[in-house]
């Protein structure tokens, strides 16, 4: 009994140990860097800070040609809702989404920690966590200030209390769930995939489980305080851009949208691809009786399993969930073995082979991780000095071109007293003006070149702007004396329009 008691210590000591660990690792990586990681986090932590200064309901004039300027709705609510406490503890914009997301990484760490528990012993969850962090996918996104965080601990929790049928609960979450990210309708799909597999396993429906989700959705759309304006925001993230980057529409979406090479998915989350082998190889060899909770959260990793070969950014809610599945699986082997001494060499077995797998994995999704972060380092300094230059330098209440949709969140966090064009997602801009959003799309491309100017100063109405030296814009005005380039780095350039050359004025595109 004493050393059974001694063994229990150790082994909550060891989970205490690693989750403190992973919980530092994440705290060391987030300020590794001086900046934020990603683009989004600037535009969240940005609104964040609008909804400090004028409440829930103001006008988004930041974006002059996108839907924002007059049905805008915050789609990611609950986040910056979220965030909105640091903003009041600090003035300091990048510290507070720096302490945002710490406790958004705590929150996941201590629900993915105590689901592991309903399934394994004490011992065993160290080395599920850091499996979780052996994907680069996985670890980079970990490090945003974006609503996926959130939006997976509700997918976890949603999942396991549908399993549970604790509906009111699952009502709750839903409710969350819509106020955080446009993902929500998969609550609905969850529910109906949990119960037909139990009517399957155990000849059951438990309708309230589907009822009281979709109560949970519509309550959640109601309450929203961008109500109407949320259900327009759905439809063009929750639908139309779906449509459009599957059907290859020729929109500049974000990488993230589109798939990877098998090669980089393998490579980028190969412990997702070795422990479903496992599963299956395990369920085949030694025949074991699979209980209702796998068979649940196999069926929903498989939503997002499929999901990731048509989107990358589904890789990182599938890492944890696939972790879970593992767990669930183990103690469904371990109940059919029911002999002790066999499951023991087994487990150590496993214990061995994972930590040779997982070196390799970690030494390869370190240096991936490091990578990213120079990247973001190099990148996001350069948009911050930009923007704070702007800042200091561009009368206020100026509309500044920018050649990509994904610069401007970057200057409305830092420059709010000027205008932009579209942030967060070129099909803000598509659906107020197609024949804009092509004018647009050619400028950044470098097909328009006479007729430049006067499409940002007549269609777009500015005197400023800004471009990265990538771009085929860049190409454009460089040499061209109608622009005055008046701040320059390695990355990019603002510009003045300063003259005319006499010519065709182009009409306005804007509906």
């Amino acid at each position: 009994m004493l050393e059974n008691r001694s063994i229990e210590k150790l082994s909550k000591a060891l989970l205490f140990g690693s989750f403190i660990l992973l919980l530092c690792y994440a705290v060391f990586l987030q300020f590794l860097a001086p900046t934020l990681y990603g683009v989004d986090g600037y535009y969240h932590i940005g609104v964040t800070n609008f909804i400090k200064q004028f409440g829930f309901n103001y006008s988004f004039r930041w974006c002059q040609f996108s839907t924002f300027g007059y049905s805008f709705s915050d789609k990611d609510l609950l986040l910056h809702i979220f965030t909105l406490p640091f903003c009041w503890l600090s003035g300091d914009l990048i510290f507070a989404a720096k302490c945002a997301v710490i406790l958004l990484d705590l929150l996941f760490l201590l629900t993915i920690t105590l689901i592991l528990k309903k399934y394994l012993p004490n011992f065993l969850i160290p080395p599920f966590l850091i499996t979780i962090f052996l994907s680069p996918t996985f670890s980079v996104y970990f490090l945003y200030l974006r609503p996926a965080t959130l939006a997976s601990i509700l997918t976890i929790l949603g999942i396991y209390f549908l399993i549970k049928k604790q509906h009111f609960i699952v009502f709750f979450i839903s409710s969350l769930y819509t106020l955080t990210h446009i993902s929500f309708p998969m609550m609905a799909v969850f529910a109906l995939i949990c119960e037909f597999i139990r009517y399957e396993y155990k000849k059951e429906f438990f309708l309230k489980n589907v009822v009281f989700v979709i109560l949970g959705i519509i309550l959640g759309t109601l309450i929203h305080p961008n109500f109407p304006y949320n259900l327009l925001s759905f439809y063009l993230n929750g639908i139309l851009v779906p449509f459009y980057s599957f059907s290859g529409k020729d929109i500049d979406f974000g990488r993230e949208l589109y798939s990877i090479t098998t090669k980089d998915a393998f490579l980028q989350n190969f412990m997702v691809f070795f422990t479903l082998g496992l599963i299956f190889w395990s369920a085949l060899i030694s025949r074991v009786k699979v209980s209702f909770a796998t068979l649940v959260f196999l069926g929903c990793s498989s939503i997002y399993f499929a999901l990731s070969f048509f989107s990358n950014r589904f890789w990182y809610l599938l890492n944890p969930l696939v972790v879970i599945l593992a767990a669930s699986f183990l103690r469904d082997w371990w109940e059919t073995k029911k002999d002790i001494e066999t499951i023991k060499r087994r487990i150590r077995f496993f214990l061995v082979v994972w930590a040779g797998i997982s070196m390799g994995a970690g030494f390869y999704c370190f240096d991936s991780l490091l990578n990213t972060v120079n990247a973001n380092i190099s990148q996001n300094t350069h948009y911050e000095n930009a923007a704070k230059w702007m800042k200091d330098n561009v009368p206020g209440g100026e509309t500044i071109y920018h050649a990509y949709w994904s610069d401007s969140p970057y200057f409305i966090c830092f420059n709010p007293k000027n205008n932009y064009l579209v942030a967060l997602d070129p099909i803000y801009m598509y659906y107020f003006s197609p024949k804009t959003y092509e004018i647009y799309r050619d400028l950044k491309n470098g097909l328009i070149k006479e007729e430049a100017y006067s499409y940002l100063k007549y269609t777009f109405g500015v005197t400023y702007g800004y471009t990265r030296k990538s771009a085929g814009f860049y190409t454009t005005i460089k040499g061209d004396n109608r622009f005055k380039i008046i701040y320059e780095d390695e990355y990019g350039v603002v510009f003045k329009l300063v003259s005319e050359k006499k010519g065709r004025v182009p009409p306005v595109a804007a509906d």
